[in-house]
């Protein structure tokens, strides 16, 4: 990790991420499928990202679509790879929360092996449970490494009671490596999901679900970086994403929507042309 730190000095990568929100049924007003909740919006975005050493980051929205209840200008989601647990820190919701792969990470946290399996590339995995041995703002859960390179694999993380999390919620963080030029150790798929309930007025109280996706790909490192990108705000819209491409979605899809994602966009759309 100091050698990629030390040699890495820009890098860019596409990106597509997702968000969507669920709440239950009756707050949503509709019902779709069996479950108690359901999908009253969705955000996509396809985006390329830019990095420079040591902390600046830059992601140009260059397609985007989301459900009829929004806004297009609204449509501002890219969870880059400035949410990387193989820092020193990750920030959530505004909480820095010290990583499995901090510095002093053996002084925050207690490591013991779970068991080795073999993935299905036929590597030896290790998987390493962690848990906080003090009342620093960490996390709970486990860490996956290749035993043949001891690079990480994924990391499955809860914050501890430490993180003041908004409406008192939970959370869950799991993220996906890949090493590139045998050298870079890099982010490729990033989930997120939450669950928490919001009083209103202490008459109601809304159980609100968000989950974010993300897949990052086709890295490039070490090539020269126009400082300007980084003078603009963290995400910016170009504008090839005004006009919503649908050859461009459908050749370029990286994680294609579940059964009830598809279904959502139909059903939101129609209840917003059919108020009734």
């Amino acid at each position: 990790k100091q050698k990629q730190h030390d040699s890495l000095d820009t890098y860019h990568y596409m990106l597509y991420t997702k968000f969507v929100a669920r709440t239950d049924t009756l707050t949503a007003g509709r019902s779709s499928g069996n479950s108690d909740t359901t999908i009253i919006v969705i955000f996509e975005s396809y985006s390329q990202g830019w990095f420079a050493a040591p902390d600046k980051y830059f992601n140009e929205i260059t397609q985007r679509r989301q459900s009829a209840n929004v806004q297009p200008q609204t449509n501002l989601v890219a969870f880059g790879t400035n949410i990387n647990a193989y820092d020193d820190y990750v920030t959530i919701l505004g909480e820095e929360i010290a990583t499995p792969f901090h510095k002093d990470a053996l002084d925050f946290y207690d490591f013991s092996i779970e068991r080795e399996y073999r993935n299905e590339a036929g590597s030896t995995i290790v998987r390493i449970a962690l848990h906080p041995n003090g009342n620093r703002k960490l996390f709970i859960g486990t860490i996956d490494i290749d035993k043949t390179k001891l690079i990480p694999v994924s990391v499955h993380l809860q914050p501890n009671k430490a993180v003041q999390l908004p409406f008192e919620a939970a959370l869950w963080y799991t993220q996906l490596f890949e090493q590139f030029d045998n050298k870079f150790v890099m982010p490729t798929g990033l989930r997120i999901e939450s669950s928490m309930e919001a009083d209103i007025l202490w008459v109601l109280s809304p159980r609100l679900d968000i989950q974010v996706e993300t897949v990052a790909y086709d890295y490039t490192f070490n090539m020269p970086v126009d400082n300007e990108l980084f003078e603009q705000r963290r995400v910016e819209v170009s504008e090839t994403a005004a006009i919503l491409d649908t050859s461009f979605w459908y050749n370029n899809t990286v994680l294609p929507l579940r059964p009830e994602e598809q279904q959502a966009y139909t059903d939101i759309r129609n209840l917003k042309e059919n108020p009734d």
